[in-house]
């Protein structure tokens, strides 16, 4: 037979068993709701990392399409320079590697006026010399925007 003190212990250890589960069961909801927290943000970082990928990719798109646009450009300023007019030869074009002697590589508009502006392979640089010999006379219309 039992007797009174093993029933009374018995209530106590299951009392406190009832209340370990109680405060197991009350952190297991707690760290449950941490755990969607986390999922929560884990998400959110995942979108704004991928913002960022697609705004990365953009500004690379946009850096390359500038680039691109300033490659246009330059070939376009140095192509009418090296061109041949009708019925001559360009001797910048034939003999790169010398420069023709009254030629000269345009260094700043302070230059002294020695003869015709060349670029180093002795290639005549008409625009240039046209805009450092009259800056004010329609230098509007010869700028160009890239953007």
């Amino acid at each position: 037979m039992l007797s009174l003190e093993q029933v009374r212990a018995l209530e106590e250890r299951v009392e406190r068993a009832i209340a370990a589960i109680d405060r197991l069961s009350a952190e297991n909801a707690a760290l449950r709701g941490e755990l969607e927290a986390s999922r929560s943000r884990e998400g959110e970082l995942e979108r704004t990392i991928e913002d960022f990928r697609r705004d990365q990719e953009r500004i690379e798109a946009g850096i390359v399409s500038a680039l691109r646009k300033l490659d246009v450009l330059e070939d376009a300023a140095l192509r009418p320079r090296e061109a041949v007019p009708a019925g001559t030869v360009n001797a910048g074009a034939a003999a790169p590697a010398a420069p023709p002697a009254s030629s000269r590589v345009a260094m700043s508009a302070d230059a002294p006026d020695d003869g015709p502006l060349a670029d180093a392979r002795g290639v005549v640089l008409d625009a240039v010399a046209d805009a450092l010999e009259a800056p004010a006379a329609g230098t509007a219309g010869a700028e160009l925007d890239i953007f």
